[in-house]
């Protein structure tokens, strides 16, 4: 994809996101903003995190000097991490929001369930 079709699939997200904050008061709204240009950036940083894994695997070979061996790639590490941080903001965002993303009916539920596919 291009740097353009990203940028329109990251506004895209962003605009789906303010759905949720849109009619909250303005402190609100500037908060649950800032959560949600987070968590559309960690979006798009897991699918390429998630798309190095698929494509190079989860363990890399790892030479240094005479020795080589095999090791973790990076790429699962800082998704892993990043997932567990994503699922924070996730909560954050609900409660600001007030809205119960637990609810397998709910639009962010289907929202943030159909976050991850490529």
């Amino acid at each position: 994809k291009t740097n353009k079709d990203r940028q329109k699939e990251i506004k895209r997200e962003k605009n789906k996101f303010k759905t949720f904050y849109k009619d909250l008061p303005k402190d609100a709204q500037i908060l649950a903003s800032k959560i949600a240009d987070e968590l559309v950036f960690m979006t798009f940083t897991m699918k390429d995190l998630k798309a190095d894994v698929e494509q190079n695997g989860a363990k890399e070979l790892f030479v240094q000097g005479a020795q080589v061996l095999y090791r973790e790639n990076p790429s699962v590490k800082t998704y892993n991490t990043m997932i567990k941080n994503y699922s924070s903001l996730i909560k954050q965002f609900k409660e600001i929001c007030n809205v119960d993303i637990d609810d397998d009916t709910s639009e962010i539920a289907d929202f943030v369930k159909s976050g991850f596919k490529k």
